[in-house]
């Protein structure tokens, strides 16, 4: 046999193996167990998996070699590819541990717990230490990159402009020039802390900058590229080295090799085991029979008058920041700029702010309208709409019907009140007659979060006739959000309470403790964010400590989070 005639039934046995392995299951050939392939030619493709019911030792691959099926951990024993039980002796107690984790003797991790803010788990694991972590600032100036804080956690340092970081040590950056990098045109990132280098621009027709160099191509257009290559969404190649943009994916769907598809969340990944649950792709499953009047889900409502800048926009990602780190599932925001406001800026803010399965609606932008109100939802949005404040131009309120698990809807409105008390009032008078007209449903939920622009939550008239309305109960100085040092102030300099996210009594009654994994002294009464003061950051990632504190900072975010029953 030749040796063509022998490569091409090769790669037409490879080609009818790989076939096989990507069919359907059936009863003769389980995907897990496909067995050896012999080729025309006398080779032979081995066997590429154990059976699923194999779990550990060898078996025979077809062959002649050997197909390890795993091992079993700590002391249990493989008999016949199946790892004998195992009851662990080894407990945290028995090591008197008390933080830290530990390997029984079954081979599993056992979680002796964690320590308080401000200390760290001994190595020894038998008692928790006082620590402080490091800071870039406490570091000699030489000092950079990634590195242990001392406490559990690393921190990330950087150096100053025209130096770079190499081998953890911050060295002056040469001189360089675009000769060093053999390039003709476009910029290139010299690996230092300064702007990219600029090489000019290709002078010649028909010449296009690919990877620094100037070659003739003419790059396909997004249209064009992204029809040839099927994709809805991400970025390919634009024919000439360089990309294009095929466009983002609305919510939920996430981009996935250039297609728009949501993969849903299943009950048991989320850890419900009765009543209902979102599956994350716009559809509620049935997770079992109905729940006992203590099992809920607890939704948190954020607000946030948090732009940055100059501009009263979520530009300079200090705003975005703060919402990623506290995770609601909806969020009332005030000043919903980013980008040229374009539809597709507003779907990258979301989705760099919230992630891509949250919806989001937004009054539309305009030269009078110049800091809108949105509301972005991790649960569908029913309706939504345009309440128009009747003192204002540049902003109206924005509500949506948002369907949260268990029988009843959400009422979301998204305000942003005068600094001024008479048209305040007028505006709250006339939002009140504006709500009544939608025709809430006895029994569903309200909730009326943003900026109220008040000087005294107690005393403010407009504030007043809207809880005496009944539509919604406001907070008291004793029951209103605090930071973890008692300060419920939330504009920028903490001087006065202007935000806040007041509900219909129904839902009050629901309000429970905000949980944040390892932060301490948050309570039932909701939280007011400041990253300054907030501890640990690390509770909160990606926020950075001065993110509440940036230039033009307008407000701090306020907190709460609902229990509802499923």
């Amino acid at each position: 046999m030749s040796s063509r005639t022998s490569a091409s039934l090769l790669a037409l046995g490879l080609c009818a193996f790989l076939a096989a392995c990507s069919s359907e299951k059936t009863e003769d050939a389980p995907d897990a167990s496909l067995p050896p392939l012999v080729l025309p030619d006398g080779g032979c493709v081995p066997r590429a998996l154990c059976p699923d019911e194999f779990e550990c030792g060898e078996m025979d691959d077809g062959c002649g070699g050997k197909l390890s099926c795993g091992t079993c951990g700590g002391i249990r024993e493989c008999s016949e590819h199946v790892c004998s039980e195992c009851v662990p002796v080894t407990t945290c107690e028995s090591e008197g541990r008390v933080c830290g984790k530990l390997t029984d003797e079954c081979g599993d991790t056992v979680d002796c717990g964690g320590c308080d803010t401000g200390e760290r788990c001994s190595d020894s694991g038998d008692a928790c230490e006082p620590c402080t972590p490091l800071e870039c600032g406490s570091l000699p100036a030489e000092v950079c990159g990634e590195m242990d804080d001392g406490c559990g956690g690393t921190i990330s340092c950087g150096c100053q402009a025209n130096y770079r970081c190499e081998d953890s040590a911050c060295e002056l950056c040469p001189d360089y020039g675009c000769a060093d990098f053999g390039a003709e045109c476009g910029a290139v990132d010299e690996g230092c802390s300064r702007e990219p280098l600029f090489c000019g621009e290709c002078t010649e027709d028909g010449q296009s900058c690919v990877n620094n160099k100037c070659v003739f191509c003419t790059p396909g257009t997004a249209q064009e590229r992204c029809a040839l290559a099927g994709a809805q969404c991400g970025t390919v190649s634009d024919g000439c080295g360089g990309t294009v943009d095929c466009g983002l994916c609305g919510a939920p769907d996430s981009c996935v090799n250039g297609a728009c598809i949501c993969v849903p969340v299943t009950c048991e990944e989320q850890g419900v085991t009765c009543g209902e649950a979102y599956d994350g792709c716009g559809h509620f499953i049935q997770c079992g029979p109905a729940c006992a009047d203590a099992e809920s889900a607890v939704i948190r409502l954020v607000t946030g008058n948090i732009t940055s800048g100059n501009h009263q926009s979520y530009d300079e990602g200090h705003g975005l920041r703060i919402f990623r780190g506290l995770k609601p599932q909806i969020a009332l925001v005030q000043e919903f700029n980013f980008g040229s406001c374009s539809a597709r800026d507003l779907r990258q803010m979301v989705i760099q702010g919230f992630g891509e399965r949250f919806f989001h609606v937004v009054q539309s932008r305009s030269d009078v309208v110049t800091i809108p109100n949105g509301i972005v939802s991790y649960y569908p949005i029913k309706s939504w709409g345009i309440l128009k404040d009747i003192t204002l131009d540049e902003r109206d309120h924005v509500w949506a019907r948002i369907d949260i698990p268990g029988k009843a809807d959400l009422w979301a409105v998204s305000i942003h009140f005068s600094t001024k008390s008479e048209k305040r009032q007028k505006s709250i008078a006339d939002l009140v007659e504006r709500l009544d007209e939608l025709g809430i449903p006895k029994g569903d939920f309200v909730a009326v979060g943003g900026d109220f622009n008040t000087t005294s939550r107690t005393q403010d008239k407009g504030l007043a006739f809207l809880d005496n309305t009944g539509l919604i109960v406001l907070d008291t100085d004793d029951d209103c959000p605090i930071d973890q040092s008692g300060n419920d102030n939330t504009n920028g300099s903490r001087q006065k309470d202007y935000d806040a996210i007041y509900t219909s009594q129904n839902l009050k009654d629901l309000q429970t403790p905000v949980v944040i994994s390892g932060a301490q002294n948050l309570t039932e009464r909701g939280l007011v964010f400041d990253s300054r003061v907030f501890t640990p950051l690390s509770a909160v990632s990606p926020v950075k400590k001065n993110d509440s504190g940036a230039s033009n900072v307008q407000h701090m975010a306020v907190v709460k989070d609902y229990a509802i029953p499923r």
